[in-house]
């Protein structure tokens, strides 16, 4: 599971800078704030496109008791899935990936799944964690408008 911030206006943008301060600190920043984006959906539930809070559908009361503390938190039982999220620089793209041990199970809890796909042929609802945000967007705008010349 993925989200790439790649080639278009954001690497010409990119090339630009890095006359100014370097492409890698402008990809770290970038890398940071989509991180942070994919974190807070996590914190918060889900949220929408506009930022609004609390998007995803709650847990089933046979999920809730099969859990290992009974948390009724949505993608919260072992942390594996949201631990292991982290950003990777290749070339001139910032992309935000999931750890090699949640790939098994990271499609299914965003995107959702029918019985037939799903793990143990259980239907997952969608609950789309790895999204950034309008308001995500902007502030990355906002690193290239801070150090354009």
């Amino acid at each position: 599971m993925r989200i790439v911030v790649q080639e278009n206006t954001i690497s010409k943008t990119i090339k630009r800078l890095g006359e100014f301060i370097g492409v890698p600190q402008v990809q770290k920043q970038i890398g940071v704030i989509a991180l942070a984006g994919v974190l807070r959906n996590f914190k918060s539930g889900g949220r929408s496109q506009s930022g609004g809070k609390g998007t995803w559908k709650p847990l089933a009361a046979s999920t809730i008791k099969r859990r290992r503390g009974g948390s009724s938190t949505p993608l919260r039982d072992t942390g594996i899935l949201m631990n292991g999220i982290h950003p990777e620089f290749p070339g001139n793209r910032v992309e935000i990936s999931t750890a090699d041990q949640a790939s098994k199970y990271a499609a299914h809890q965003h995107y959702g799944s029918k019985p037939a796909w799903a793990i143990r042929g259980l239907k997952i609802p969608a609950r789309p964690y790895m999204m950034i945000t309008d308001s995500d967007v902007r502030e990355m705008n906002g690193i290239y408008k801070k150090f354009k010349v």
